[in-house]
């Protein structure tokens, strides 16, 4: 439960991770970390990174911002694994799927959940992406 309202965070952000540059994920996790919606959490996948600075970076993330999360696999499974752990982990009933080098726009959160309250009865909504060098 959020300390802050209460309530179950209402979108679960599933990001699995295996070492990548450090400040690509530092990038990806201030954009999660600027979400217009409050009501979010962030489930971060170590699967199983071997670089000591992933670790190290998603600790100070974690004690930062409250609402990330990290799961840590021993072994390496891959995405699949990854994800499917995460999304084990996930309190929350929408998921949206984030991958440890995307960049996730401040609104996505609250248009998704948005989405759903005029939908209740739609299982999926696909959000498009743009590619940045």
């Amino acid at each position: 439960m959020s300390k802050r309202d209460g309530e179950l965070p209402r979108i679960s952000f599933v990001v699995p991770v295996y070492n990548p540059p450090v400040a690509v994920l530092g990038r990806m996790l201030a954009s999660l970390s600027r979400q217009s919606e409050p009501r979010w959490e962030g489930i971060l996948v170590d699967d199983g990174s071997t670089d000591p600075e992933v670790e190290s970076e998603l600790t100070a993330w974690a004690k930062r911002e409250r609402r990330f999360r990290i799961v840590s696999r021993p072994v390496n499974g891959g995405i699949a694994a990854a994800t499917n752990t995460g999304i084990e982990a996930a309190r929350a009933e929408v998921l949206a799927f984030v991958d440890h080098d995307d960049l996730v726009d401040s609104a996505a959160a609250a248009r998704v959940l948005e989405h759903f309250d005029r939908h209740p009865n739609d299982d999926v909504v696909y959000s498009d992406e743009e590619l940045i060098d």
